[in-house]
């Protein structure tokens, strides 16, 4: 696998310095997506790269990052994933919800809660009270909820495993509306803290000396955060700017009738990293639970995503490796079609190593782009501080070395 970016290409150094704290503002610390790539990146780019009064589309959304951005921006976008948990995020985070209404569903939420406790919910200390069900009738409503597979019984204790399906009971007793899509996501964020997991880690391990959060208390401190950050971001966010997010195939983008007869100026796309690590099972223990969500799901199930997921790992299999880079030409082919003349396509992607090999992907994906039409016309070099990138690399990937190590950067390729 040969390949070089020509030289000549101008080249920009940005410094993503911001911790991880500093990067989580307003709805971004929503739900925790791993692989995601910093709020700053993608405000910057909308910033020096969109075109005014177009739309700006994500083919690789993830949990809603520029989506968020482009929105602050004032630029109307969609964005589109393979995973129902990015789209979710996506959704939540972008929508700007009547602040007084949220408030009364939550209370009405925790209410329904409390039925089903022995303590109340309002405060962040356990107080003895008496509940409409008795503690056999909450236990049988939960076994009715719980994910159907045995394996489950390593990763969460049996009382994590009932709280957590009364909590999901509750929740899907409210109206299938935008509401509930909200307070789904917050259940879906305490998933990880409540198991027996790392919280950390990408893919879940045990953790033998974890003491996982009490369910009802992970939960309440995370409704209470969103609605806090919710009503920051309505006083931020463009009131009159739409976002749309949907399960889509980004290699059949053009075919999406929400692009229909709409001039798009820029694409955003954030491809998996090449033999990082395998990203939709790193959320096993969330899918377990989102079974039975129909707003998350709609017309696709956990096979069927799984079936159309472009693969980056393990890329030691040549199969997976040719077509990782067979599918980013058919999704670069896409953006193509959907950007009017003169409009940029941003690729967000980072350098690998194979059995001790490197791999210049962000060089091979610039070949790719051109091949499909585009002109290269920059390339911004980023380096980070807030991450090492150590999926499955054999050294520090902090991507600050010289010409010869990995790179992390952005393609811009421009359809002229």
């Amino acid at each position: 696998m040969q390949a070089a970016v020509n030289q000549r290409v101008p080249t920009q150094l940005w410094d993503i310095s911001e911790s991880i704290s500093e990067l989580a503002y307003l709805t971004h610390n929503f739900f925790r997506y791993y692989g995601k790539f910093p709020s700053v990146l993608g405000k910057r780019l909308i910033e020096e790269f969109a075109l005014p009064k177009h739309l700006i589309v994500d083919n690789y959304a993830g949990s809603g990052t520029s989506l968020v951005e482009a929105k602050l921006a004032g630029f109307n976008s969609v964005g589109i994933d393979i995973n129902p948990l990015g789209v979710l995020a996506c959704k939540v985070k972008t929508h700007s919800y009547s602040y007084d209404e949220l408030l009364k569903r939550w209370e009405g939420l925790k209410a329904s809660l409390e039925e089903h406790y022995s303590f109340l919910l309002s405060t962040e200390e356990l107080i003895v009270e008496r509940s409409k069900y008795s503690y056999d009738e909450s236990q049988k409503i939960a076994s009715t909820l719980l994910p159907d597979s045995t394996e489950g019984e390593k990763w969460f204790t049996d009382k994590a495993k009932n709280d957590l399906a009364i909590v999901k009971h509750c929740i899907l007793k409210l109206p299938q509306d935008e509401y509930r899509e909200f307070f789904t996501l917050a259940f879906l964020a305490i998933i990880r803290r409540a198991s027996n997991a790392y919280d950390g880690e990408i893919r879940p391990h045990i953790n033998p000396d974890k003491r996982p959060r009490p369910v009802w208390k992970a939960y309440i401190k995370k409704g209470k955060e969103m609605i806090e950050r919710e009503r920051e971001w309505v006083f931020a966010a463009k009131s009159k700017v739409w976002s749309i997010a949907e399960i889509a195939d980004n290699r059949k983008l053009s075919a999406l009738p929400i692009l229909k007869d709409k001039p798009v100026g820029m694409v955003i796309s954030h491809p998996p990293y090449l033999n990082s690590f395998d990203y939709l099972p790193a959320f096993s223990l969330e899918f377990k639970w989102a079974e039975g969500f129909a707003e998350l799901w709609g017309d696709f199930d956990f096979k069927t995503i799984r079936e159309l997921e472009i693969r980056a790992w393990p890329a030691t299999n040549q199969i997976i490796l040719d077509s990782y880079f067979e599918n980013q030409r058919l999704v670069l082919a896409e953006a193509f079609k959907v950007l009017v003349p003169g409009g940029t396509c941003c690729v967000v992607v980072g350098d690998s190593t194979i059995k001790g090999e490197l791999i210049p992907v962000h060089s091979m994906i610039a070949d790719i782009g051109k091949s499909e039409g585009f002109h290269l016309e920059q390339i911004v070099y980023r380096t980070t501080h807030y991450g090492v990138g150590k999926y499955a690399y054999n050294h520090r990937a902090d991507y600050h070395g010289s010409q010869s190590q990995k790179k992390d950067g952005v393609l811009i390729l421009r359809k002229v």
